[in-house]
């Protein structure tokens, strides 16, 4: 799910970069261009990072799974405050 999620956003990043040099602005192209290749260069620390978190919370038992709900709408519209308070058939393991 995050592998989608992140080439989502690069599609959508790479759309916007092409529209910034159809239309004219470089600077806006280059900020794009920029952003892809800084997020490229750090990407093996960012997986690295993210594996430790993900094994030292599962050693905790903290961790139970992913939850597919949405954390804005529980947020805000359901005024859900704690995460233990998240409906437990949302999460997938």
């Amino acid at each position: 799910i995050l592998f989608l999620m992140v080439f989502k956003r690069l599609v959508l990043d790479g759309a916007a970069g092409v529209k910034f040099l159809v239309g004219m602005s470089p600077k806006n192209t280059l900020a794009v261009l920029k952003a892809h290749f800084a997020y490229y260069a750090a990407l093996s620390k960012l997986n690295k990072k993210r594996k430790t978190i993900q094994r030292s919370a599962v050693n905790k038992g903290k961790l139970t799974g992913m939850f597919t709900g949405c954390i804005i709408w529980a947020f805000y519209f359901k005024r859900i405050r704690k995460f233990s308070k998240l409906n437990v058939r949302l999460f997938v393991k």
